[in-house]
């Protein structure tokens, strides 16, 4: 039903016709350049882009829990590209790279949920106004802290800045065309 009252809504004001003309007018257009450009090219271009962002947003902090959630939200980007743009590359992105970028989404997500969770922890023993129940939740955040602290240690053992130079020179290489 809200999609019939919107089509009404723009039919009654003409708004309609002249959506769908510019929307044809749009596309009739001779523009040799979009026709021109080819899938891999394009692919490369949006590929450089996201491996550039992902790689800007490293931090050199790993105990910035705000950076880390950046730099998270960065490799998200990155998966997505490459799940979206791998048909166009060799096969070793998808064979060599989207696994590393995935385990690091592992960790930074476990590194998130553990962050999460130990704030909520300490903000509902702010709020509690029971002595037992404040205890309860200091400990529970105790218990995620730790954790936390040891998914960032895990997080560092694994993120070398040799494995980041190796995985960011791979995608410069594919993302400039080269196999």
């Amino acid at each position: 039903q809200p999609l019939c009252d919107i089509h009404e809504e723009l039919a009654d004001t003409n708004q309609l016709r002249k959506l769908t003309r510019r929307v044809i007018s749009a596309t009739r257009h001779d523009n040799t350049k979009i026709k021109k450009l080819r899938f891999d090219h394009w692919a490369r271009r949006k590929l450089r882009k996201r491996s550039q962002a992902f790689f800007r947003a490293e931090p050199s902090d790993l105990e910035d829990l705000d950076s880390l959630h950046e730099f998270r939200l960065r490799g998200k980007d990155l998966r997505y590209a490459v799940e979206l743009l791998s048909a166009a590359f060799p096969a070793r992105l998808r064979e060599e790279l989207y696994p590393v970028i995935k385990q690091l989404q592992d960790h930074l997500g476990t590194i998130n949920d553990h962050a999460v969770a130990s704030e909520r922890f300490r903000r509902w023993r702010k709020e509690c106004n029971k002595r037992q129940q404040r205890k309860r939740f200091q400990i529970q955040r105790n218990r995620e802290q730790e954790a936390l602290d040891e998914a960032i240690w895990e997080f560092a053992r694994w993120w070398t800045a040799r494995r980041s130079k190796w995985i960011q020179k791979r995608f410069r290489s594919l993302a400039n065309g080269h196999s």
